[in-house]
């Protein structure tokens, strides 16, 4: 049986009424980490 992952990129709050408030956060080092996230499972 696989493993089921669950990565996000969200507020404190909890908070996401629309994805592209991300954007001005997004760089690469986000990129890396999320990469290496999704990879690992």
């Amino acid at each position: 049986m696989r493993k089921i992952v669950v990565t996000e990129f969200l507020s404190l709050d909890g908070i996401m009424e629309h994805p592209a408030w991300t954007f001005p956060y997004w760089n690469d080092e986000i990129a890396k980490f999320k990469g290496e996230e999704t990879s690992a499972s």
